[in-house]
């Protein structure tokens, strides 16, 4: 009768066991997919805050940018008043390093994979604003060239996303930001 309830403790001791074993992987998986939405959400951050900062130097440019010709209330800016704006260059060095996501990526990738006829004013501006860093042999140069480069392969636009997947926005929301951010 001992021997009995000693066998049915450690069936019962096991059972607990694998209950207790089975609740531990299970937390395990819960944290998992918890620090991935984490690391996730991060990454949203920082693209935001990425464009946040392209949205400030844009808007630098674009108000105090040269000899921009204004017509009928309308600031235009053309090549040559970007390039005789030094003070307003774009550091595209600090926001490349802050950008986790390769949004700025994606974002030159989807301009130059785009027809220039299907190009806005404001992004024909960007993609001239990114291709006048190229003359600089800099770290911000090659990896614009880069994105350029892999534009300029790509048949559609959204295949720049499949290049830099960890950007989830389009060209569009990524111009519809900056233009947000720069008012």
């Amino acid at each position: 009768m001992a021997a009995a309830r000693s066998s049915l403790l450690d069936m019962s001791m096991k059972r607990w066991l694998k209950y207790l074993f089975i609740a531990t992987i299970f937390g395990f998986v819960k944290a998992h997919q918890f620090i991935r939405l984490v690391i996730l959400a991060s990454l949203g951050l920082a693209g935001l805050w990425m464009v946040h900062t392209l949205a400030q130097d844009y808007n630098k440019i674009q108000t105090g940018g040269g000899d921009a010709t204004s017509s009928g209330g309308d600031t235009r800016i053309f090549k040559r008043s970007v390039e005789a704006a030094q003070s307003h260059r774009i550091d595209w060095e600090t926001i490349l390093s802050k950008d986790p996501a390769s949004c700025t990526r994606s974002f030159i990738c989807q301009l130059a994979a785009t027809d220039r006829e299907h190009l806005s004013k404001e992004e024909l501006l960007m993609l001239e604003l990114s291709r006048d860093t190229l003359e600089k042999e800099s770290w911000a140069s090659k990896e614009l060239q880069e994105a350029i480069n892999h534009g300029q392969k790509v048949k559609q636009p959204n295949q720049c996303m499949k290049i830099y997947k960890y950007c989830p926005f389009t060209s569009q929301m990524m111009l519809t930001l900056l233009k947000m951010f720069s008012r």
